[in-house]
């Protein structure tokens, strides 16, 4: 029986949770499944879970048990990056004083090592590494030799895979690409890609994180009195009553008060005309806003993170006959401070697009895309069209990716994606779409409900990621 951990975060406790049940009621898998809940407050009582740990009962042991001199030795020996870079990308403690994230530092790994001790598991399922909680649960897997395998979406097949690294890489896709290098797709294989293409061109598919994104806040539902007076019932309860240790759980008062900022600042832009709607018959390179703070941005793509920077970079390194399209994540319009927008409108060869602008349109007039990391620049290439990347993403052995790996080069790069050309039916690019298409798993990880029969296939694909690592 090989022991798999499950570190189960308050998103994914009814996943997990009826994957261990089908786990253990059929011996044939050959898995012994243990979960890890964050919080007790986020964890629904069941009997029939007996492999179980609740995180926070670490909390009082945990939080002071090391010096910040024991935490410099650990993350010499045992990390990557450094922890402060990981605390940037995590979007519930970057903003937090020294004391309170060195506590928290102190207790994850404290915990995660105790729980590892106690089972010896040989693999632990997570979701790719997002924040502190799982980037020191990593760490400890390396430690200790266990596989760590980080669940991520393909985005916009709507697929899923596991990672095995802090970046998101796609192995069976990087292998599947590297083993057609030496063969011709089959007709059948490259109808495949060619419906594909086809079928996303008539209706692009919108990624499943996408499609349940939240939208700009509004006055009648951030100042309903009953949802307001629901929230402020909430936050105390929280504070006084359950007194849960997930750092990932915010206070309701706190997120009240982010929407209230938010919504402040969508308004200001629409009543100072912020944004403005795209120009198709201008030449422009088109940048898409990241959300932020989030690990997508500021570990994959850390010396670029600050976006203002960046887009100022590439603002002053763009050809003097074209326009740099800035285009802000509607999921996250009103999070940015105004004085962001105030900056980038002060450059004239900058525009502020609209939010609500076609982002397909956008990408099919663009000469060329710029992206830190994303899944704008996988859309891009089914339109042929050259981008321009500065980060790591799982598909950056792309043949027509182009990587900026000294900012002084950048308005050379620039150059080589405006004159890039890239054939509908490159046989490169077909490759690449196979492999791309067709690598992951169907089943939906990241549903909030699951049956029985649903769970049963994600346990299948679990067990075929467990035997393919051996």
């Amino acid at each position: 029986m090989r022991t798999v951990l499950f570190d189960s975060r308050a998103n994914f406790v009814n996943n997990f949770s009826a994957m261990y049940k089908c786990f253990e009621e059929d011996s044939s898998y050959g898995i012994n499944p243990v979960i890890v809940y964050h919080d007790k407050t986020t964890f629904r009582e069941n009997s029939s879970i007996n492999n179980k740990e609740i995180l926070s009962n670490y909390w009082d042991k945990g939080k002071s048990k090391y010096s910040i001199e024991e935490l410099r030795k650990m993350e010499k020996d045992y990390f990557d990056i450094n922890l402060w870079n990981m605390v940037a990308s995590d979007r519930f403690i970057h903003n937090k004083d020294q004391d309170y994230i060195i506590s928290q530092i102190s207790f994850f790994i404290y915990a995660w090592e105790e729980i590892i001790l106690k089972y010896t598991p040989k693999f632990v399922v997570t979701e790719t590494v997002t924040g502190i909680w799982n980037y020191i649960l990593f760490a400890l897997c390396q430690k200790h030799n266990i596989c760590f395998l980080g669940f991520s979406r393909t985005k916009i097949t709507n697929r899923y895979y596991y990672t095995r690294d802090i970046y998101g890489h796609f192995p069976e896709m990087y292998n599947k690409y590297k083993q057609l290098q030496h063969r011709d797709l089959t007709g059948n294989e490259l109808n495949t890609v060619l419906d594909y293409i086809k079928g996303y061109k008539n209706k692009p598919a919108i990624p499943v994180y996408m499609k349940t994104t939240s939208l700009p806040p509004s006055i009648k539902r951030s100042f309903n009195p009953y949802r307001v007076g629901v929230n402020i019932i909430k936050d105390l309860m929280q504070r006084f009553i359950s007194k849960h240790h997930d750092y990932t759980l915010s206070y309701r008062l706190k997120a009240q008060y982010f929407e209230w900022q938010r919504l402040y600042r969508v308004n200001y832009t629409k009543l100072f005309k912020v944004f403005k709607q795209p120009g198709y018959n201008q030449k422009y390179i088109l940048y898409p806003v990241h959300y932020q703070p989030e690990a997508t941005v500021e570990i994959w793509a850390s010396y670029y993170s600050n976006q203002l920077e960046t887009i100022i970079k590439l603002a002053k390194s763009i050809p003097i006959d074209h326009m740099l399209y800035v285009k802000e994540h509607r999921a996250v319009l009103g999070s940015k401070p105004i004085t962001f927008y105030k900056n980038l409108k002060k450059m004239p060869n900058v525009r502020l697009i609209s939010p609500s602008a076609d982002i397909t349109e956008l990408i099919k007039n663009a000469k060329a895309i710029a992206i830190l990391t994303g899944t704008v620049g996988l859309e891009a290439i089914f339109w042929n069209k050259p981008v321009i990347i500065f980060g790591q993403v799982f598909f950056d052995f792309y043949p027509f990716l182009i990587k900026v790996d000294h900012i002084e080069n950048l308005p050379n790069l620039i150059k080589k994606a405006i004159e890039q050309r890239i054939d509908e039916n490159d046989e490169r690019k077909m490759k690449f779409l196979y492999s791309y298409i067709t690598s992951g798993y169907s089943g939906d990880i990241y549903s909030a409900e699951i049956t029985k029969s649903e769970a049963e296939i994600l346990c299948k694909e679990l067990v075929q990621e467990i035997e393919s690592s051996n």
